[in-house]
């Protein structure tokens, strides 16, 4: 259960590639912003970053650049506001040929614990958590993760296993969103999307 008087970190992921994870990460910080919260929305899916695409934002300078650089003073107040809202973004910034090296680090901890003083919630987007090892790297920085699966697309054995892989990792998952559920009304599917898996990446 998250803390009410405490600034939370909720991670957003999903089994695989294309569920929606950006979206609802993005629709969630500014849901949050109505109610007059002062939010903080992480682009820490270093290898398939969408956040600066879907906010109109720049990605010269973000997570990446942070955890890189041994200082981290310009890459850690590179966050951009968005106009009229109380979001600010701190997107991914430079790439990084493997994310999993510095993701599981202290800096990317020490990043989100000094955040948590300024804002009043943060959203942490991630990779799918079957496709790569980052997400459950990233989850013990967090404190509760939310999980999103799209009708006629997310399966229930991939669902299955994601859960299973966020049982490695004490961080709890807080719920399951759904999308496309008007749209298409189906259940879940048997399709799956394993060959983006090889492709997730560089």
């Amino acid at each position: 259960t998250l803390d009410p008087d405490k600034t939370s970190v909720i991670l957003v992921t999903s089994p695989g590639p294309g569920e929606g994870k950006s979206t609802v990460a993005a629709n969630l910080a500014r849901s949050l912003s109505l109610q007059d919260q002062k939010v903080l929305l992480v682009d820490a899916d270093l290898r398939r970053p969408t956040v600066h695409k879907q906010l109109n934002l720049s990605n010269e300078i973000g997570l990446g650049d942070y955890l890189r650089d041994p200082t981290g003073n310009s890459a850690r107040r590179s966050s951009q506001k968005l106009e009229e809202t109380e979001i600010y973004a701190l997107c991914s910034g430079m790439k990084i040929s493997n994310p999993s090296e510095v993701l599981g680090g202290k800096r990317l901890k020490s990043l989100l614990d000094d955040a948590r003083d300024e804002f009043d919630a943060i959203i942490v987007d991630t990779p799918p958590v079957l496709a790569v090892t980052d997400t459950l790297l990233i989850a013990e920085a967090c404190d509760a993760v939310l999980m999103v699966g799209r009708i006629d697309q997310t399966d229930r054995f991939s669902l299955r296993r994601a859960m299973q892989e966020l049982g490695r990792v004490t961080t709890p998952v807080m719920g399951l969103v759904v999308n496309d559920m008007k749209a298409r009304g189906g259940g879940y599917s048997y399709g799956g999307y394993y060959g983006y898996y090889g492709s997730y990446g560089y």
